[in-house]
C-alpha cells in the first residue's frame, strides 16, 4: 500500500509549491511560505504520538511539519496517471494543459521524495486519489486538508467516511 521512496538528488528536478529551508541545501522559495505562521495554520494542536493521514501532500511541507511536531505521518497524494477532476480530459484540445500538469506534478513529487530524505522523514506515503482512501489506512487520529477540495468535482466525497476512520 505505501510507495517506495524515490530518490532525487537534484533540486532542479523538483518543484516546489511552499518554501522550504531543506538541510544541506538551504532555503527553497516556493508559491506560498506558511513557516512563520505555521503554528497557526496548523491550529496549535498537539499532534505527539498521533496519527494523521494528510490528503493533498504535495511537496510535504505539511507532512514534515506535522513530523516535527511528533505525529506519525501517512501523507496521501494524486497518483501518475491520473488528474485533478475538473477538466473535461476526453478534450482533445486540453491535452497539452494534461501532459504540463503530469510533468509539474512528478517535479512537485520529486521535491517530497528530496525533502523526504534529507530531513530524514519516516512519513509513509500512498498515491490515488482524494475520493477513494484504500480502506487498508486504517483508524487515524486527525485528518489535514490542504488546497486540495477545489480540485474535486465532488469535494463532499473526499470529507466523506470512507476508507479512512477519525478516531
Amino acid at each position: 500500500m505505501f510507495a517506495e521512496p524515490i530518490t532525487v538528488t537534484d533540486v532542479r528536478d523538483c518543484h516546489f509549491y511552499h518554501s522550504v529551508d531543506l538541510p544541506t541545501i538551504g532555503e527553497i522559495g516556493g508559491h506560498w511560505d506558511l513557516r512563520k505562521g505555521v503554528d497557526a495554520y496548523l491550529s496549535e494542536t498537539k499532534f505527539s504520538g498521533q496519527r494523521v493521514l494528510e490528503i493533498g501532500t504535495a511537496d510535504g511541507f505539511v507532512c514534515f511539519e506535522l513530523e516535527k511536531r511528533g505525529a506519525e505521518v501517512i501523507a496521501f497524494d494524486l497518483s501518475d496517471g491520473l488528474s485533478y477532476d475538473p477538466l473535461p480530459l476526453a478534450d482533445p484540445r486540453l491535452s497539452t494543459i494534461t501532459y504540463g500538469m503530469a510533468a509539474r506534478l512528478r517535479q512537485i513529487r520529486n521535491a517530497y521524495w528530496l525533502s523526504h530524505r534529507l530531513l530524514r522523514s519516516n512519513a509513509k506515503v500512498i498515491y490515488g486519489h482524494a475520493s477513494l482512501l484504500p480502506e487498508d489506512i486504517g483508524m487515524v487520529d486527525y485528518c489535514f486538508l490542504g488546497n486540495i477540495l477545489q480540485h474535486l468535482e465532488s469535494p463532499l466525497r473526499a470529507i466523506s467516511p470512507s476508507g479512512a476512520e477519525i478516531a
